[in-house]
């Protein structure tokens, strides 16, 4: 019996599910668990990094899934057919949106699973930015990274959302240090003209949290393939930008009532500029 059926996901609804998105990610889960033990083991590679990294399947491309991997990018084709899907971003679109449910849809509702008293919310957000203040890049990875940034032709920074503060911070100090910088922001729909500015011999600091950012993913992969080095701060070594990065900054691994401390990364970023000072001063 096909696996679809056995999941209790008959054919045609599968052909709706495939074109109208009209499957769970629940079902979705439930027909990887399936269709697992059929494949082959290279397609079971590919089944078990859905089931356990749907944050990474939803905002990669099949390019970066497959170095990630170290399979084909055609069998992410054959995946998709083999457990009934035309193609994978189908497959892609269905995590995405089973996230998107179970992420709290504004802030408002991060507040929910709050206790009834209120009045230690200082407290708790110190709290988090003190366990963020003993997760920072050791000194060796600051020197290296700045490192990398003194001897790039030019520094482009992308850091999106909760992290465009951090970004436009770091922009600001390094321009103060006489960087050649560039802010790669939202503003006037500019990122691709203003990423297109990135070449070879460059460098791009790339900051992004979960849920990580497509855009600052995207300009990673571009950057790397025009000669530019990365370096990338982040909260882990499985982040979806590590794979482009030369030199990683961990920091801000926890939250609090589903809100990310910037005390860590605001501090990295801190950091790494005035090495750069240092690096770069005139004597």
């Amino acid at each position: 019996m096909p696996v679809n059926q056995r999941v209790g996901l008959n054919c045609s609804m599968l052909d709706q599910a495939t074109d109208n998105r009209i499957m769970t990610g629940q079902q979705l889960k439930a027909l990887l668990v399936e269709a697992h033990p059929g494949l082959s083991p290279q397609l079971q590679k590919i089944a078990q990094f859905v089931l356990d990294h749907p944050g990474q399947v939803a905002v990669s491309t099949i390019a970066d899934l497959s170095n990630r991997l170290g399979v084909q990018p055609s069998s992410f084709i054959r995946f998709s057919k083999a457990i009934g899907f035309k193609g994978f971003s189908t497959i892609q679109r269905i995590v995405k949106a089973e996230l998107q449910s179970e992420a709290p849809t504004n802030y408002f509702d991060r507040l929910q699973p709050r206790a009834s008293n209120t009045s230690d919310t200082i407290a708790l957000f110190a709290r988090l930015g003190e366990n963020s203040l003993q997760n920072l890049p050791s000194q060796d990875d600051i020197d290296a990274a700045a490192s990398i940034m003194a001897s790039a032709g030019a520094i482009h920074i992308i850091g999106h959302r909760r992290a465009f503060g951090i970004a436009s911070y770091l922009n600001y100090m390094l321009g103060q240090f006489g960087a050649r910088v560039n802010l790669l922001a939202f503003i006037g729909g500019m990122v691709e003209a203003r990423s297109s500015l990135i070449a070879k011999g460059d460098c791009l600091v790339a900051i992004t949290f979960p849920t990580y950012t497509a855009t600052a993913l995207e300009t990673a992969a571009k950057a790397r393939a025009k000669g530019a080095r990365i370096v990338a701060i982040t909260d882990s070594l499985v982040s979806p930008i590590a794979q482009y990065a030369d030199k990683i900054l961990l920091t801000d691994p926890g939250t609090a009532s589903g809100f990310r401390s910037a005390v860590g990364a605001t501090v990295t970023a801190q950091a790494l500029a005035v090495k750069f000072g240092e690096l770069t001063r005139q004597n």
